[in-house]
This record gives structure tokens, sequence and C-alpha cells, in this order.
């Protein structure tokens, strides 16, 4: 299959979400073109064939064709968008909006340079540069997360990162470590994660798509993420194969619940959105929401459970009982015992 036939089978409303732009979930709804002044709803969605027509400015096509109109930009070029956009499996790697700058910019090459993008194969050789020690081990011990639970999702640690930064560039560029978030642009090599970090991998089927770290010093920021690069959720593998699915606030959380018998994926912020494609993944499941007990925490699940009424999703939400979350609650459980 070519590059172009496996970019027209992206949702074209997982590529509207990402260019900003709301289409109706109705037979018929206005024109979203920038040319057409859409007066009287005219534009319809074949969503079973991927395609869109406005019957009224008579425009349309495939997801390649809806993008190239929308931002004025080549169908070749918005496929190398849409390509560096989103993974094989489908979940977008960019932010909302991310194509507006590419949009007005000048030449698509100079743009790409810019870009931050996730690397599998520089996450995978990252991780294994990162093996668990007893320090870590110890910490996510005093969490309740058992060494089963800790081998089942691969976690690292950052022991001493220039010696990290120092054997990635003897097999990588700064250029791409820069790209995929590991090192900060415009200085010195400086690793992204700092000394004495947990490292936890975001895994989609067998390929790391995300790292994210804790601190286990006292200063600075606790939780640090890659640079540039869209966060997504955690624990992503837990949604096949499982008819009820937890949704927390976080890795911990989603630890948590694993310990405690759940499938469960973390969303990296209470802010966090869940994509079209989650959601349709998870559609025919029952949904528990165990949300942090803060006023945050709350608000991002007043938030999903719209979301899930919108799309037809059974879903409950549990409040924590004792402590601030999910990993608070398994702590006080197994001192019970």
């Amino acid at each position: 299959m070519s590059s172009w036939d496996q970019v027209k089978q992206i949702p074209i409303d997982d590529v509207a979400q990402l260019l900003g732009v709301k289409l109706s979930r109705q037979k018929t709804s206005r024109c979203p073109f920038p040319s057409h002044n859409d007066s009287n709803p005219s534009f319809s969605i074949d969503r079973k064939r991927n395609l869109c027509y406005c019957h009224a400015c008579g425009v349309g096509g495939s997801v390649i064709d809806f993008a190239a109109i929308v931002t004025g930009r080549s169908p070749s070029d918005v496929v190398s968008w849409l390509r560096r956009s989103f993974h094989p499996t489908g979940i977008p790697t960019q932010s909302p909006n991310s194509f507006h700058a590419l949009k007005n910019a000048a030449k698509l090459k100079d743009d790409a340079k810019a870009d931050f993008h996730p690397n599998p194969e520089i996450y995978s050789r990252t991780l294994s540069l990162c093996p668990q020690t007893p320090a870590g081990r110890d910490y996510l011990r005093n969490r309740s997360i058992t060494d089963k639970t800790q081998t089942k999702f691969s976690v690292g640690f950052v022991q001493d990162s220039r010696t990290v930064v120092q054997q990635l560039l003897s097999s990588y560029s700064e250029g791409e470590l820069v790209k995929c978030g590991l090192l900060y642009p415009g200085k010195r090599p400086q690793f992204i994660f700092s000394d004495e970090s947990l490292l936890f991998p975001f895994y989609v089927d067998n390929e790391v798509v995300y790292l994210q770290s804790r601190s286990l010093k006292g200063n600075g920021k606790r939780w640090m993420g890659l640079n540039g690069v869209r966060k997504p959720i955690y624990n992503l593998n837990a949604i096949s194969g499982s008819r009820k699915l937890y949704i927390c606030e976080g890795v911990m959380d989603a630890l948590s619940s694993h310990e405690l018998g759940y499938a469960a994926i973390g969303l990296i912020g209470a802010n966090a959105e869940i994509p079209l494609s989650v959601l349709r993944s998870i559609r025919g499941k029952t949904i528990y929401m165990a949300p942090d007990n803060d006023e945050a925490g709350l608000a991002m699940a007043r938030r999903l459970e719209d979301t899930l009424r919108k799309m037809g999703i059974q879903h409950v939400t549990q409040r924590i009982t004792i402590g601030n979350d999910l990993n608070d609650y398994l702590v006080h459980s197994r001192k019970k015992k």
C-alpha cells in the first residue's frame, strides 16, 4: 500500500481535530472551506468511505483533499505532514492547530526541520541505556508498585544523563535527538530528563512512542515529558482484550489500577483530551473514571463524562475515598493488610 493510500485511511474527523476544524455529526453542516461563506448547511461527510463534499461550492474529496483545501497547501505537502502527524496506529503525534504555522510558512522544507515528532527507535535505545536501579525500584515499592509490575511496564531509571547523551550521540545526530524531544534545541547537548529519574515508556503495540520521567530529587520539576512532542495516552495497549477499562490521570494511577487488578489507561494532565480514534476503540466497553480527588481532577471527569455521553459510551465515575489519587488509595489498602 502506498503512503498516499495509507494517509487516505486516516479518519477525516481526526484530521479536522488536528487542524482545529469542527465537523458536525449531522448529515449536513456548514462548509468549513475558507473560500466558501456557507449560509446554509451544504457540506456532507461519508464516514464509511472517508470522503467529504460540499454541494454548494462543489469541492471535496479524500482526507488529503480536505486538508489541502483547508490549509491551502499542495496535496504532496499535506501527505508529508499527515505522515509525520499520525503514528501508523492512527494516533495523532502533534498538537491541535499544528499545521497552521506550516500553512503560512514560506518553505515546507524549512518547517520540517523545526518539527518535533516521535522516534520509536531512538526511544527504545534510550530505554535500554536506562535500566532500573535499586533506588528507583525501592521508590516504587514504597508506592506499592511491585517489581512484577515494574518489569511488565519496562520502567527504567536515568542515573547519569550525561553518559546517556554521550552514548546516544555515538549512534544518532544531535539534530535527530532534538527532533524527537530528547535534547533541548539551541543549547549544548542537554538531556531533557534529569539525573535520578524514573523513566516510563509509552507503548503502542511493540513500539515506544513516548517517554516520561519522574524525578526522585526534592528540587525542580517532578514530572518531565519530551520537548515539543505531543503527550499520548499511557498504556493504550490495555484497551484491546478488556471489557472494562479505567481512565486515570497519569502514569502512577494507571500502574496502581493494574496493581488493583483493573486494566487502565492514563491521561497525562487534567486537561488532556481523548482522540477520536481512541474513543472509537473503547466503544462497547464499560468505562470507569477514577479522577484525582481535587478540583482539576473533578473538572476533568465532568468534561470526559460529557464526551463519553455524546459518543454513547457507557461510563461510571468513581470518587477516590482515601487520599488524593488512586495511588494513595493503593498504598493505604496495602498497608491495611
